[in-house]
């Protein structure tokens, strides 16, 4: 960094990040830190001195084109792209992955091995390595601007990576209804997928249905959209960027380069052609081609000629099978460079297609054909019926098919004028120049202000990288809290005595919502309260909740995230939206009872008193939580009392405690804002605790209350996804308080008349990490009789 290597700064910085879970438990929130840190100054520094470069020099600016799929056809939208950039000046890259295809290992599509580009790829083997395999690919490849091609995993992890690491623009192509291909309908966000399926998916089968619902979502959380149609544009928005094509490479064929052809691949110079050339796919029509052409007086000697790999035998058998010998050439995939000679061979290409495919699908052969002026009759997909509609291309009739081409085939004037008009509608829509042109606004406005990565796309790594998904959501939400809350004016703001403003962090199943905010509205008590709702979960069913109760009581108010932003960080914007002397977080899953407010308050007239809760039950009347109580030796702390019979004398007292349960918790507005609230790098776990022991080192404040003057019944669900930090957020815990607090579990059990029969031990590695959290094992009938 001293020397201004920014390049070399963000790769030492993301070669630390990649050892994270090499490190011990007590380095990987410090070293962590440091790493991201660098990443981030490095990467701020780049993208100044970067923006300088473009400025002086636009051509400059660095492209990448991302093929989530180089191992077929996929890749040809790619090379589109990469041609179209490269038409407008830049020094384009392509960069990408490739898959096993069956039984094969992972290749490139053939096509792209005869291309004299630039074109870097990673074989993925074992797709639970994509990940780090992709880190090192986009480590090696700064980039200004990244062009995303198809909405499927992979690609979408290439986009966060450059964002991460080079803070890059992304922009999202999509050129086909990737959904269809994978039998689904409609995308699915991060959130969604954790409430029905209460975690991500694991790192496998990253091609599949879940990952590309997910990643159809995510693809539009980046810096903007390009779509290949305008049934696409419908769909998605964005920018059409049809299948562009060099108009000096593809000119129009004459006679004499159509002789040549032929002669080339033994082509009968009097046959009539009927060419199909893409991949050859049940849903593209062939057999139904195939059928027409077999229909047609073999006076005309017809012959169907096929450009593409026939991925599947059967469908090649079925295929061969209705052509009489002869009148089938099959030549499989052809290089870039050859299409020309390719079409030539035809008098007439045919490109059907049908079903739900079809309806997005616009095929690039089209643009090839109109290039050099064959005529080209196409099936009536919304896709195609503009070019239908100007005349650029013919409506293929299916149910006369084999008619309809007998009556082409024998008008060569009628071929020449549609192939002309072909041509001219090439030139008027789909030549590289024109393309290109409305490629660049697109470019120029990704390019002046790139969005950062939000939570949702974050959240990919929890199944992808753990380790790294828990430093870098942490670190955001740290940051979040720190930048976009004013502590200062927060700790100088004038409140209502009068008022206690509840804060409710939203998240999980709807109907706990429901019955949290009807238990806080049917409370009898006589102090003023409000509700400030921070709806981490903005689904349709939480909304209606939500609008339900906000219309019978105007008491309760709403803070909108946009994401979900985790507990800690929740409860601090909404604590930032409140206006109360006085502040109570609340769960979603908790409810409360008649006059819970001025006994849960009552404990704060004393100033010692920092944090107070109330009783936990579970639903069945054993206890969830009564406080945390510290085990010696141990840093973590446990629940007192979990489990435990409600009635017992021990449960029905206040307890005096070093900290309580965020639950349900009771403190003062100025104390909070003195410690600047909840320390959001920690992830739904520890918080609370840390809270409560932060709030104690005010001056005059000494100690929390578990109060049993009221009780409020937790239902203690896991919200989807919830534990998946739990890990890093022990660790920073550790690592702050390791050493500082005393052991008062036991004092506890002997003041109340309690005998520990046992431990229940966290697991082995948590404890060998120092991150175990064992707790007391007390029999019921030994933990003190039951109250009178």
């Amino acid at each position: 960094m001293l020397c201004g290597d920014w390049p070399g700064a963000i790769a030492a910085a993301a070669k630390g990040l990649r050892q994270l879970p090499e490190l011990g438990i007590t380095q990987q929130p410090e070293l962590g830190g440091l790493y991201l840190s660098n990443l981030e100054l490095g990467r701020r520094r780049y993208r100044i001195k970067r923006a300088t470069d473009v400025v002086v020099e636009p051509v400059s600016t660095q492209v990448v084109v991302v093929g989530s799929e180089l191992s077929h056809n996929a890749a040809g939208r790619a090379h589109t792209l990469l041609l179209t950039y490269k038409k407008l000046g830049y020094s384009a890259r392509l960069l990408g992955s490739h898959f096993p295809l069956s039984s094969r290992p992972p290749e490139l599509w053939e096509p792209l091995l005869s291309l004299h580009l630039p074109v870097h790829t990673i074989a993925v083997n074992d797709h639970s390595q994509f990940f780090w395999q992709a880190w090192e690919l986009v480590l090696q490849h700064p980039a200004d601007l990244v062009h995303l091609c198809k909405p499927r995993l992979p690609a979408v992890v290439f986009g966060l990576l450059y964002k991460l690491l080079w803070g890059a623009a992304v922009l999202m192509d999509i050129d086909d209804e990737e959904l269809c291909f994978v039998g689904e309908h409609e995308p699915i966000s991060v959130d969604a997928l954790k409430r029905q399926q209460g975690r991500l998916p694991p790192p496998e089968d990253l091609l599949g249905p879940l990952w590309t619902q997910l990643a159809v979502d995510l693809g539009q959380r980046f810096d903007g959209i390009t779509v290949a149609n305008t049934a696409l544009q419908q769909r998605y928005g964005g920018t059409v960027i049809p299948h562009g094509r060099d108009p000096q490479q593809l000119r129009p064929i004459t006679a004499i380069k159509r002789s040549f052809a032929r002669r080339r691949y033994g082509i009968p110079e009097d046959a009539k052609v009927v060419l199909f050339f893409g991949t050859p796919r049940r849903h593209k029509g062939l057999l139904e081609v195939a059928a027409a052409v077999a229909a047609l007086p073999e006076s005309m000697r017809p012959l169907f000629v096929v450009a593409g790999a026939i991925p599947d035998a059967k469908f090649e058998l079925e295929l061969v099978a209705l052509l009489p010998p002869g009148r089938l050439r099959l030549m499989g995939n052809q290089p870039f460079e050859r299409a020309r000679d390719i079409l030539a061979l035809a008098d007439l290409e045919v490109l059907l297609s049908s079903g739900e495919v079809a309806a997005f699908q616009s095929p690039a052969k089209l643009s090839d054909a109109m290039a050099v002026g064959l005529p080209v009759l196409v099936s009536e997909a919304a896709p195609l019926q503009e070019a239908i509609a100007r005349g650029w291309a013919v409506r293929a009739e299916p149910e006369r098919l084999a008619e309809q081409l007998q009556q082409w085939l024998d008008d060569a004037e009628g071929l020449t004028r549609q192939g002309a008009c072909a041509r001219e509608g090439f030139l008027e829509a789909l030549a590289l120049p024109v393309v290109a042109n409305k490629l660049e606004p697109c470019v120029m406005t990704a390019l002046a202000d790139p969005k950062p990565v939000d939570g949702q796309q974050l959240a990919l790594l929890e199944s992808l990288a753990p380790d790294v998904a828990s430093l870098l959501m942490a670190r955001r939400y740290q940051q979040w809290s720190e930048r976009e809350i004013n502590w200062l004016a927060l700790q100088q703001q004038r409140r209502d005595p009068k008022l206690v403003s509840v804060v409710v962090p939203v998240y999980g199943d709807p109907t706990e919502l429901d019955g949290c905010l009807l238990a806080v509205r049917q409370a009898e008590t006589g102090i003023d309260w409000e509700v400030v709702a921070v709806m981490n979960d903005a689904s349709p069913e939480s909304r209606a909740v939500l609008a339900q109760h906000q219309a019978a009581d105007p008491r309760i108010r709403a803070v909108w995230p946009g994401e979900n932003v985790q507990f800690a960080l929740g409860c601090n914007l909404g604590f930032a939206a409140s206006r109360g002397e006085q502040v109570v977080f609340l769960n979603n899953d908790c409810q409360v009872q008649p006059s819970w407010l001025e006994a849960l308050l009552a404990p704060l007239a004393d100033r010692a008193v920092a944090a107070v809760q109330p009783r936990l039950l579970k639903p069945d009347g054993t206890v969830q939580c009564l406080g945390v109580v510290f085990r010696e030796g141990q840093t973590l702390g446990y629940p007192l009392y979990a489990g435990l019979n409600g009635e017992l004398a021990c449960c029905q007292h206040d307890h005096q405690l070093q900290a309580v349960t965020g639950a349900c918790l009771a403190l003062r507005a100025s104390d909070f804002a003195a410690v600047r609230g909840f320390d959001a790098g920690f992830v739904n776990s520890q918080e609370d605790v840390d809270l409560c022991l932060r709030l104690t080192q005010l001056p005059d404040r000494n100690l929390c209350v578990s109060t049993a003057a009221t009780t409020a019944i937790h239902s203690e669900s896991v919200a989807p996804g919830r534990i998946r930090h739990t890990r890093w957020s022990r660790m920073r815990f550790v690592q702050r308080w390791r050493g500082q607090i005393h052991a008062d579990d036991m004092a506890t059990y002997n003041r109340d008349g309690v005998t520990v029969t046992g431990w229940l031990e966290d697991s082995a590695d948590k404890r060998r990490e120092g991150l175990g959290a064992g707790r007391a094992v007390l029999e019921a009938e030994q933990a003190g009789e039951k109250a009178a």
